[in-house]
């Protein structure tokens, strides 16, 4: 199946990063498609046959760009280039003198090359000659890139036939806002002694957030996560029963922007807490693209739990892209939904391909929770892989473990040399779940 899904993207590939029209691509295959190898090969492929052909791997790490590198090397034994991501490492192709106000920049969302590179850094010239800029001047076909490099290169350099994106390059800011219950008390709090008049709008608001808090506090389980539409929805009718009214949106804004100031004046500590309920309440009352709101609950002790609204302000740097530059982007999850949010009103074709596949899931009998595998040491651990390729002769393997321990287990895995394809991806849940429930996958692509 794997071989037969290569012989059908292979030539749509190769059409779509040839076509003279500017078009977005998303492409959805199932984990060990084999996605990113048919990518590669089409876009060697494109280089061979076309020596103006110019193509860019987007990929979502400096490590990641390197391990393409080898790999496009190892199958096709094509010459690629690569541009860095900025970094502060002197005599680096990527290096940045402005480093630090660079990353703050970045953090915040903003375009670090328009907003610093382009008028305030005073080391641009030497940048073109010996940084993180005088990357773009090197000729090529086929450029490896961080996300942000690969974008940078279609704005500065030239733009490319294709720039093909390895994941869904929609991230979240690093500086998420959180708001919990206690956050919200103390903030009521603060609105009565320092603006006792007209504060009733307020107070009735963010007992409206401490009600959606209490609500999926309430429900029965020890892990609920609710987002977007669904939240906005609960906020919608809560409102309704308070009976505030949506068309007094501006005044509201207006006194939490006035309670935002008295507070930084007063020095209180919940500054930030009052800018997040700002921020927030402008999106309930008008969601926007590139936001999304959260509602989570997990338990944390026996008797505890985290439960809170969250506010997450994605990057949209994609749009920062020439209008006419032409994307495809490989995605083994992310649904079609999932993309409206990245290219807004851009127009954008989906395309899922299955494969269909027999998964065996083994039992590892050895406790192998977080801190049970932190303390086997490597022997240990190779003891049970062992075990298992003696059970079973996979023809290919994914293996979940936790993010920390990725390098280890691969490292422990690759001196067993089992002679089939693995793969690694590290748990998305943070509680403390072992091997042996979550499994380790045996993977036969039929």
């Amino acid at each position: 199946m794997k071989e037969e899904l290569n012989q059908v993207l292979l030539p749509q590939f190769k059409d779509w990063f040839q076509s003279n029209e500017r078009r977005i691509e998303v492409v959805a295959v199932t984990p060990g498609g084999g996605k990113t190898y048919t990518a590669t090969q089409a876009l060697v492929q494109c280089c061979q046959q076309d020596e103006n052909f110019v193509g860019i791997l987007a990929q979502n790490t400096n490590k990641r760009v390197l391990e393409e590198q080898q790999s496009i090397q190892d199958n096709f034994a094509f010459e690629t280039h690569i541009i860095q991501g900025r970094n502060k490492t002197e005599g680096s192709s990527g290096y940045c003198r402005n480093y630090q106000q660079a990353e703050r920049i970045g953090k915040a969302g903003l375009s670090t090359g328009q907003i610093l590179c382009q008028s305030a850094c005073q080391f641009r010239e030497e940048c073109d000659i010996s940084g993180y800029y005088s990357q773009f001047n090197q000729d090529g076909q086929l450029y490896i890139a961080p996300y942000e490099s690969a974008i940078n290169f279609a704005i500065y350099r030239r733009i490319p036939n294709v720039i093909v994106f390895d994941e869904n390059p929609m991230r979240s800011t690093t500086i998420k806002q959180h708001l919990t219950t206690e956050d919200l008390i103390q903030y009521r709090y603060e609105v009565k002694r320092l603006y006792s008049e007209n504060s009733q709008h307020l107070i009735d608001l963010t007992e409206i957030l401490l009600s959606m808090i209490d609500q999926q506090l309430r429900v029965d389980s020890n892990r609920n996560f609710k987002r977007g539409q669904e939240v906005i929805e609960i906020f919608q009718s809560l409102n309704d029963e308070d009976q505030l009214q949506l068309n007094q949106r501006e005044e509201w804004l207006t006194q939490l922007q006035e309670y935002q100031r008295r507070i930084r004046v007063s020095h209180s500590s919940s500054l930030t807490t009052a800018k997040t309920i700002l921020e927030m309440i402008d999106f309930l009352t008008s969601p926007r693209h590139g936001t999304e709101i959260t509602l989570k609950k997990k338990k944390t002790g026996a008797s505890s739990y985290d439960c809170g609204l969250q506010l997450n302000q994605y990057d949209e740097y994609v749009g920062r892209l020439p209008e006419e530059t032409s994307l495809v982007v490989l995605d083994a999850y992310a649904e079609k939904s999932t993309f409206a949010r990245l290219f807004n009103s851009q127009q954008f074709n989906y395309h899922q391909f299955d494969i269909e596949m027999t998964l065996d899931t083994t039992h590892i009998t050895r406790n192998t929770n977080k801190y049970s595998l932190k303390q086997m040491d490597d022997l240990e651990i190779e003891q049970i892989f062992l075990k298992f390729f003696q059970q079973f002769k996979p023809e290919s393997l994914l293996i979940y473990t936790y993010k920390k321990e990725v390098k280890r287990i691969k490292r422990v895995v690759n001196n067993i040399k089992p002679d089939v394809e693995v793969a690694y991806r590290w748990f998305l849940l943070q509680h403390n779940v072992g091997l042996d429930e979550l499994a380790l996958r045996q993977a036969r692509i039929s």
